[in-house]
């Protein structure tokens, strides 16, 4: 039987409880986080919210503790970033629900500010939401962006095989998938595309470029925009393919006219002439990147290499850096079947740039090299890592079928 000291003492503790409880329900809007949070505290060791205590004099102590650890974690929540919303018109917008633009174009307007619009006779779709941006895809058709910087943004525009990087910005893209034709307009901003044609690390445009691709004619033009009109006043259409043959360049030696013009052999046979070291020592980190994808895609690894490496020793506070260790990664794996070096590079790539464009390769790769590697512990690890950050990329089979072969 209890005092009524005891029993002041437990309803001073249920009420704060209840207080508690009811604060944070409110400020986690009723989900089961708040069950979670309570398990938490007692596995820190604190006592369960009316439980007796064996001496009373630990009561006001343990009573500010719990208080202490319910607030904290109530902020931790609160303060934690929320994914980001989006509005289809006037109505809420769900992700991977088909948008389709018929007779007028269709605005998606998203809770950080920034606007995606559809132009007529396009679709696409919302992929997915994270707080620092999302991932849409465009079926067919137009798509007119505008994306607002921040200092995580990460957005990703994928059209067919290709897959657009953005970190704030404003472009256009247009998709052709019967043609297999994609035109990317940059307005304001930079972008990375990656896919057929533009090599391991994908292609980097600046302000004032327009991007076009041909799968079907395997062309490829980077021009700058000219006096063409801004991305917003431009029609919802493809122009028409790159012609067929690229002009030759005034020098047999221009590499990089070659290597523009998407003919790597060509490019690569050309930067022989004037010999790779030195072309490593001279070349500014653009042209490097330019280069070491001609190599790769001329048959020639090692020489690729070697120029990766250069960048990346030449320009480490480069932009492209992080490309050329990515690109090494690769290589490492690919060409020299080396899957544990291949890991470093990966590993080195994620360490200090793990918001990169090319962070979600470079952990599917890790899982592909690790496996290879016969590191059975570590490739689940980075296979569980995959999956919590992207769980529907396109490791995410492999990452899986790992985790059922080698269970914990």
């Amino acid at each position: 039987m209890t005092s009524k000291d005891d029993a002041d003492d437990s309803d001073s503790w249920n009420r704060l409880g209840a207080l508690v409880r009811v604060d944070q329900a409110r400020m986690l809007e009723n989900d089961n986080r708040l069950r979670n949070l309570e398990l938490a505290v007692q596995r820190a060791g604190l006592r369960a919210v009316g439980q007796p205590a064996r001496r009373r004099r630990a009561r006001p102590v343990i009573v500010a503790a719990l208080a202490s650890a319910m607030l904290a974690a109530i902020a931790v929540v609160a303060l934690r970033p929320r994914e980001l919303s989006f509005a289809v018109g006037d109505a809420p917008g769900h992700t991977d629900s088909v948008l389709a633009a018929d007779q007028q174009p269709l605005p998606l307007q998203f809770s950080d500010g920034s606007v995606l619009l559809l132009a007529p006779a396009s679709e696409g779709e919302v992929k997915a939401l994270s707080p620092h941006g999302a991932t849409v895809r465009l079926a067919r058709g137009h798509l007119d962006a505008t994306v607002v910087h921040a200092a995580k943004t990460r957005w990703q525009v994928s059209a067919g095989p290709f897959l657009v990087h953005v970190t704030g910005t404003r472009f256009s893209a247009a998709w052709d998938p019967v043609g297999e034709r994609l035109r990317i307009t940059l307005a304001a901003g930079g972008v990375t595309v990656q896919g057929p044609l533009l090599g391991t690390t994908g292609l980097p445009m600046t302000k004032g470029q327009v991007l076009s691709v041909d799968v079907g004619q395997q062309r490829v033009l980077l021009a700058p925009l000219g006096d063409e009109a801004s991305p917003a006043a431009r029609p919802a259409q493809l122009p028409p393919a790159v012609s067929a043959e690229p002009a030759p360049p005034a020098e047999p030696n221009d590499w990089k006219s070659w290597a523009l013009a998407s003919d790597p052999t060509r490019a690569y046979a050309a930067a022989q002439q004037l010999g790779i070291t030195t072309l490593s020592r001279q070349l500014t980190a653009p042209d490097l990147l330019l280069l070491a994808d001609s190599a790769r895609f001329a048959g020639a690894p090692r020489a690729a290499t070697r120029v990766f490496q250069a960048l990346r020793a030449r320009f480490p506070d480069d932009p492209r850096a992080p490309d050329a260790v990515f690109g090494l990664g690769v290589l490492a794996l690919d060409a020299d079947h080396q899957p544990l070096r291949a890991t470093q590079r990966f590993r080195e790539y994620l360490s200090r740039w793990p918001e990169g464009t090319l962070a979600r390769e470079a952990y599917g790769r890790l899982i592909e090299a690790l496996d290879k590697a016969a590191r059975p512990v570590e490739a689940r690890r980075a296979a569980a890592q995959y999956l919590d950050r992207y769980g529907d990329g396109p490791h995410a089979a492999l990452a899986r079928r790992l985790l059922r072969r080698n269970p914990p």
